[in-house]
C-alpha cells in the first residue's frame, strides 16, 4: 500500500467516525426529553439550585431506572403551561381541566389535589357559601386551576399573583378576603412563609382534579408511550405512593 493509500483511507476512516458520531447524536437530541417542573410546592421546588419536591423525586427515579439523564428544570407555572407547547418531548405535570384538554398529550394521572377556599382564622368572611363567596376578593396563582376554576365557577373579583407564597402573603396582611388553591399546595405555601396551619381557616370544597404527566402534542407516539409505560410503572408499584407519605401528602378525603 503507498502512501497515498494509506492517506486517503486514515481520510475516509476519519470523515465516517466523524459522520456516525454526528449522526448518533443527532438520533440522540431528537429523541432528548424535557421536563419542565412547575414551581408548586410541594410538588417542585428548587433548593440551593437543586430541583425537591414529589414531582422532582418521581422524575428522579424514572430516570435513573431508564439510565437517562434528561434535562429537568423547575420553572414558573405560567412559563411551564406555555413552554410545554410547540415542540416534541417537552414533559411536565398539570392538573387536567377542560381549557387544557386539547393543549397536551395526557399520558398518567398520578396526584390529586383538593382544591378549596382559605381565609384567616380570625376572618369572619363566608368561605362556606358559594353566593358569598363569589363577590369576595379571591387570590388565586396566575394560570392556575385555582384561577380557572374561579373563572368558570363566576367568581367576581379575582386577584391574580405569580404563586401561592404570594397569595398567602396577601391574606394574611388583608389585601384579599380568601384565597382559592390546592390543600396541600396552600398549606406547603404557607408553611414557607411562616403561617402555622392553624392561622387558616378552610372553607368550600369547590372540586378535586388530578395532577397528570403530560407532553407537547409534537412528542412522537412512541416516545409518549415510553414515557407513560415508566411513570405508570412507578404508581403500580407504590413509588409514588411511598414519595407522597414522605412528603406527608394529604389525601383528597381528608
Amino acid at each position: 500500500m503507498n502512501l497515498r493509500t494509506g492517506e486517503w483511507r486514515r481520510g475516509f476512516t476519519y470523515r465516517y467516525c466523524c459522520g456516525l458520531l454526528c449522526w448518533l447524536s443527532t438520533i440522540a437530541s431528537a429523541h432528548a426529553a424535557e421536563f419542565l417542573l412547575p414551581n408548586l410546592p410541594p410538588f417542585a421546588y428548587t433548593v440551593r439550585g437543586v430541583s425537591a419536591g414529589i414531582e422532582a423525586e418521581l422524575v428522579a427515579e424514572v430516570l435513573r431506572r431508564m439510565q437517562r439523564n434528561d434535562s429537568v428544570t423547575v420553572v414558573p407555572l405560567a412559563r411551564a403551561t406555555v413552554n410545554a407547547r410547540g415542540k416534541p418531548n417537552i414533559l411536565t405535570f398539570l392538573g387536567r381541566t377542560p381549557a387544557r384538554e386539547q393543549r397536551y398529550l395526557w399520558l398518567v394521572p398520578l396526584i390529586e389535589e383538593q382544591f378549596l377556599l382559605f381565609t384567616r382564622r380570625d376572618s369572619t368572611v363566608e368561605i362556606h357559601n358559594l353566593d358569598v363567596a363569589r363577590r369576595l376578593a379571591v387570590g388565586v396563582t396566575r394560570n392556575s386551576i385555582g384561577e380557572e376554576l374561579a373563572q368558570r365557577l363566576n367568581f367576581i373579583y379575582l386577584k391574580p399573583s405569580r404563586d401561592e407564597e404570594t397569595n398567602v402573603r396577601k391574606l394574611m396582611s388583608g389585601r384579599i378576603d380568601a384565597w382559592l388553591g390546592g390543600r396541600n399546595g396552600a398549606l406547603e405555601a404557607a408553611a414557607h412563609v411562616g403561617i402555622p396551619r392553624g392561622d387558616l381557616r378552610e372553607g368550600l370544597v369547590l372540586e378535586n382534579y388530578v395532577v397528570w404527566l403530560a407532553a407537547s402534542l409534537e412528542t412522537p407516539p412512541a416516545e409518549a408511550s415510553r414515557w407513560r409505560d415508566a411513570f405508570e410503572a412507578v404508581r403500580v408499584d407504590g413509588t409514588l405512593a411511598r414519595i407522597l407519605h414522605k412528603h406527608s401528602y394529604l389525601p383528597s378525603s381528608k
